[in-house]
């Protein structure tokens, strides 16, 4: 679980500062999203929240979790990737707008995954 948590917490702080360049940019700060590009930015944001969909997917259907469980993760999963999408690219309330569907995905996936694991169910 802390694993996940960390690599989503990672994922998600990215997108944010994907969301905040301009504000950055104007203010004179040096985020990750800067640093890292408007293409890599978003690469390392999908590559992360994507490892975390597949894995805590995986875990629920290796631990035996009932189907209601794994469609509720795989749909927890789709909103994570709908976010992924809408914050590729365009303006600022965009990519704010990619975000907060991400991190309500994760919170989402999160409940899920220790709903449906023998950790939390």
């Amino acid at each position: 679980l802390v694993p996940l948590a960390v690599v989503a917490g990672a994922g998600l702080s990215v997108a944010n500062a994907r969301a905040d360049t301009e504000l950055d940019t104007a203010a004179g700060v040096q985020s990750v999203a800067l640093r890292l590009g408007e293409r890599r930015s978003w690469l390392v944001d999908a590559v992360l929240l994507g490892a975390v969909v597949i894995v805590a997917i995986a875990t629920l259907a290796a631990t035996g979790a009932s189907a209601i469980d794994l469609v509720c993760a795989v749909g927890a999963g789709l909103v994570v990737g709908l976010g992924v999408f809408v914050g590729r690219g365009g303006d600022r309330t965009r990519r704010e707008w990619g975000w907060e569907l991400q991190a309500v995905g994760a919170g989402l996936l999160a409940a899920v995954w220790l709903a449906g694991t023998p950790l939390g169910g």
